[in-house]
């Protein structure tokens, strides 16, 4: 029986830093060495291998001094450092055994790289809900006992269901696909980061050329499209027709969170439909509240209201507001912050 889990250890939650002091750390250069420990013939103790969800500071679901007083000395438990540690371990396992970052999998004594995956439990960690993850390893690691018959006694061969195996052989694939789909997201977003960052590096802000601040913004804007945008592509990826709302200019002016070329980069997407099919720029329609279940934004005049990302995983997170006019005009609201939403109706 699973003993009950246990309080958290004062100072440490279920979400702490992928380095958070654990002894058993691995880097991605010790990769190979924890392979090794992996397929160990002599090994007799099964070996809980725990990866953090990646990021510039790594963090784990699992709390390892925590997940450690629950199995006590039943496993040993060895955590991957970082994102690059755990891509490093999966390349050194066949496929069926690799696992999603932010999870974790059980290795029992005997490992061999033909074995099959359920035999090397693939645990995935909700993250708010760790201590389901904690009582799935104890589990794996107690298992209820087996009565032995004696030959005057003997109970008939059970023999195992099949249908329970595909059914746990399914609940540990659909467990690898949600895994697999966050990594996925988390890559299309990392991607579209650093395209973005290569523009910025690759075309520099536009001179200043007109004193007029709607004038000179209109050129730097017709500047980044024609740099960016390849000429046999411009019939179809063409400026939209925009007018500037009445508090662009001064939130143009006002931002500091993002450097102005970024802003250009994203209103030339929204310009030329991009932004609504870049997974990078995240764009949707504004609410009147904030749940995503009230109603769309509209004006009297009958625009709509829309928002994406100037610039993604950066502090505030920085976004670019905008009317959708009826006639498939765009009229740029603000360039602004996460937390503003207000959209000044003329």
């Amino acid at each position: 029986m699973i003993p009950p889990i246990p309080a958290p250890v004062r100072g440490t939650t279920a979400s702490c830093q992928a380095s958070s002091g654990w002894p058993n750390t691995i880097e991605a250069v010790e990769a190979t060495t924890l392979a090794a420990r992996i397929w160990d013939v002599s090994r007799t103790q099964p070996l809980v291998v725990v990866s953090p969800v990646p990021g510039l500071r790594p963090r784990l679901l699992l709390n390892p001094q925590r997940l450690a007083g629950i199995v006590g000395d039943e496993a040993e438990i060895v955590v991957l450092a970082d994102h690059n540690a755990a891509q490093a371990l999966c390349a050194l396992l066949p496929e069926r055994l690799r696992f999603g970052t932010g999870s974790a999998r059980v290795f029992f004594p005997g490992a061999d790289q033909h074995d099959r995956p359920r035999r090397h439990p693939w645990v995935f960690v909700e993250p708010k809900n760790p201590q389901r993850a904690e009582q799935e390893i104890a589990a794996f690691l107690r298992p209820k006992p087996v009565t032995v018959w004696s030959s005057i006694n003997r109970a008939p061969d059970v023999r195992p269901d099949p249908l329970e195996e595909a059914r746990r052989d399914l609940d540990a694939a659909r467990a690898r696909v949600k895994a697999l789909s966050a990594e996925s997201r988390r890559l299309i977003r990392q991607l579209a980061e650093l395209r973005s960052r290569e523009a910025s590096c690759r075309f520099p802000p536009a001179p200043v050329v007109y004193a007029d601040p709607e004038n000179q913004l209109r050129y730097e804007i017709e500047q980044y499209w024609l740099r960016t945008v390849p000429e046999n592509e411009r019939a179809e990826a063409s400026l939209t027709g925009y007018v500037l709302g009445l508090d662009f200019l001064d939130s143009l002016a006002a931002i500091q969170v993002v450097g102005r070329g970024a802003v250009v980069a994203a209103i030339v997407d929204v310009l030329t439909g991009l932004a609504t099919v870049k997974n990078g720029r995240r764009a949707h329609r504004q609410r009147v509240g904030r749940g995503g279940g009230t109603a769309p934004l509209l004006r009297a005049d009958g625009a709509s209201a829309w928002r994406c990302d100037i610039r993604s995983s950066t502090p505030a997170a920085p976004r670019l507001l905008w009317w959708a006019l009826t006639d498939g005009g765009i009229e740029l609201a603000k360039a602004t912050v996460h937390d503003d939403n207000v959209m000044r109706c003329p």
